[in-house]
């Protein structure tokens, strides 16, 4: 038996072996990196709470579910938790690990960890668009001069509907027609912006989101967020949810009702 002290790293060594004949001598040379010690630990991984996710080793998948492994002695673990969508990890429960951190061990014996998973609540109420005129709620027709200032932003509040995919509307009808707000998303910056386009087709598909901060979609008063100015006339503002991503204008629930906000604006001399 060969034994190396400490049981890590790499390690060098030689044998000797005697024999009966004047002059002759053997060696063996011994050279093993890592971990030499044949011992193995488990390591227990339960997942509790009302939600779901996983626990990694670096990239490595270890447990979707409650799972035990097995790892050689001294080997170093580095463990994560991820969260299923509709679910928060709450952190672990050990006395090696605490919070949401990465969670560093060393497999020297049997080790037990909890990983907690919180569903989040679900989203409740309907979808809820709404249109803002120069900052405010407007709940009646709005009158202002061709050269007064006006700006039109929205919000929303995607209720029970978060998550899911839909068609959304930001659009006017105006003396020359049909416009669309065509919303961009900057990776960069991580906000929104868009132009409006002679057209009439969804300002954007995907899941929806809420959007807390007013996105302002047009100003009189910036250049470039229309693309004629303002004209005498009357303008009706649309901002509309359909869950039906098809890029038509569909029935929410087939009852011929939109989740929509409307705003009438008369433009005058």
């Amino acid at each position: 038996m060969i034994t190396f002290t400490p049981t890590g790293g790499e390690k060098d060594g030689m044998i000797s072996i005697g024999t009966n004949y004047i002059g002759a001598t053997g060696k063996i040379t011994l050279k093993r990196t890592g971990i030499l010690s044949t011992d193995e630990y488990t390591l227990t991984i339960n997942m509790d709470g009302s939600g779901t996710g996983s626990v990694m080793n670096g990239e490595d998948m270890l447990c979707t579910e409650s799972c035990s492994v097995v790892f050689p002695a001294e080997t170093e673990l580095h463990l994560t938790a991820e969260a299923d969508i509709g679910s928060s990890f709450d952190g672990w429960s050990t006395e090696l690990c605490r919070g949401t951190d990465t969670c560093a061990i060393t497999m020297n014996n049997d080790i037990e960890i909890t990983a907690a998973f919180t569903l989040d609540e679900a989203p409740t109420g309907d979808p809820e668009p709404e249109i803002l005129i120069n900052g405010f709620r407007r709940n009646v027709d709005m009158v202002i001069n061709v050269h007064g200032d006006l700006e039109v932003a929205v919000t929303l509040d995607p209720g029970f509907a978060q998550d899911k995919y839909a068609d959304l509307w930001v659009i006017y009808e105006g003396p020359y027609g049909w416009y669309s707000f065509d919303m961009e998303y900057d990776d960069i910056s991580s906000e929104w912006s868009g132009l409006w386009k002679d057209d009439f087709y969804p300002s954007w598909q995907g899941m929806l989101f809420p959007i807390d901060t007013p996105l302002i979609v047009l100003s009189n008063t910036i250049d470039g967020t229309h693309p004629e100015g303002l004209h005498i006339g009357e303008y009706i503002f649309y901002f509309m949810v359909d869950l039906i991503m098809n890029g038509m204008m569909d029935d929410s629930d087939g009852s011929g009702v939109f989740f929509m906000d409307s705003v009438v604006v008369d433009v005058v001399n």
